[in-house]
């Protein structure tokens, strides 16, 4: 995961991928129905489920709540390097970047930085589509 509270590092640069494969991969599939339920977090903005209501304002179709993409993501840090305890996940930050359409995957791509810190590079390898950028997670070993 990545962003950039590093002292001494530009955040506007570009940060490339450690030359290796990530330490940890992750899919997760984005089904329709999480529009509703994320309507639960308060987030009532008809974008999110109304399809009539995304096309008016230029959108192919409704798409995920940021905090949904956010939450997926989170959720696969938790479960890859905190064995999914969340006592020892302590941070994790990133900026928003794209959409994520309901049925998209979402593949969470985590490099090992250090103890407990995990970089996701503003720059993908393989030219993916990117809607988390400058992620940065870190956790208690």
């Amino acid at each position: 995961m990545a962003p950039a509270a590093s002292a001494g590092r530009d955040d506007r640069e570009a940060s490339e991928p450690p030359d290796r494969k990530p330490d940890h991969e992750i899919k997760d599939h984005v089904l329709p129905q999480q529009g509703a339920i994320y309507r639960l977090s308060g987030d009532l903005n008809p974008m999110h489920i109304d399809p009539e209501f995304a096309q008016n304002f230029g959108f192919e179709a409704p798409f995920l709540h940021g905090l949904g993409t956010y939450g997926i993501v989170g959720r696969a840090i938790l479960g890859s390097v905190c064995g999914n305890d969340p006592a020892r996940f302590t941070s994790f930050s990133a900026r928003f970047a794209d959409r994520v359409m309901y049925e998209d995957d979402i593949i969470t791509k985590i490099w090992v930085t250090g103890p407990g810190t995990g970089d996701r590079p503003r720059r993908d390898p393989e030219g993916q589509h990117r809607p988390l950028s400058q992620a940065q997670a870190t956790w208690k070993n």
